[in-house]
């Protein structure tokens, strides 16, 4: 069954389509670990399709044990999981930005992991915080030092007449 703090957040689909919400309940290491996922889609569909058919299986298959460090370490390898399946397919140009949350009631834990600007907050009764760091372009004077270490430029996008930069960046 699903944990009644997960429950409010299962199932949840976008109107633009692109967009997956996906849980999971598993025995790991075990213990039980409920696990979350939303893929925020960019440029079609079959990149958070992908995520919805496979990463919550395979942050499952790579986890070990069910404490935090293990969850964290099996979230980064089913990133890197995905991403390469994502890439191998002919629709390339899809993207998406992906957050996961594990919940593990029995040792009382939450763990988080996420790719892109997909962000996640905790609410509790007293308030609500953040659990990801803020890393969108636009935000970020650390992720915009980081790109630009990297060899890319910052710069608005221009429209199709090359004439008008658009966008945050």
């Amino acid at each position: 069954s699903t944990s009644p703090m997960a429950a409010p957040a299962i199932h949840q689909r976008s109107c633009k389509g692109e967009d997956r919400a996906m849980h999971l309940t598993a025995l790991v290491g075990g213990e039980t670990v409920c696990l979350l996922a939303v893929a925020d889609g960019h440029g079609g569909p079959e990149a958070a399709q992908l995520c919805e058919d496979t990463l919550l299986q395979t942050i499952v298959k790579e986890a070990g044990a069910a404490d935090a460090a293990s969850l964290q370490a099996a979230c980064s390898r089913a990133f890197a999981t995905v991403h390469a399946a994502v890439c191998e397919r002919e629709s390339a140009d899809a993207g998406a930005c992906v957050t996961v949350v594990a919940i593990n009631e029995g040792r009382g834990e939450v763990t988080c992991a996420h790719v892109g600007d997909s962000s996640a907050l905790l609410v509790e009764e007293s308030g609500h915080r953040p659990l990801t760091a803020e890393h969108r372009l636009s935000n970020s004077p650390e992720e915009q030092a980081r790109v630009v270490a990297s060899g890319a430029r910052l710069a608005k996008a221009r429209s199709d007449d090359g004439y008008f930069a658009v966008g945050p960046i």
